[in-house]
């Protein structure tokens, strides 16, 4: 009769100790969180330029017609 094979041999094992897309995984999920922050921040930063503008434009609008 032949006898399974050890615990350590079988290919799901090996899977689950399998470490060496660990740090892959870890990289990805370090750039999904740093794009996160990037696009949060230039939401923010593009808020503010607009609202730049849209004052430099006023004053150029009030500018021009007091001439």
């Amino acid at each position: 009769m032949l006898k399974p094979a050890p615990l350590r041999t079988r290919p799901a094992h090996r899977f689950l100790r399998d470490r060496s897309g660990a740090t892959a995984i870890e990289y990805g999920l370090i750039v999904g969180l740093v794009a996160v922050v990037l696009l949060a921040g230039l939401g923010n930063t593009s808020n503010s330029v607009a609202a730049m503008f849209n004052n430099v434009m006023e004053r150029v609008s009030e500018a021009m017609s007091s001439s």
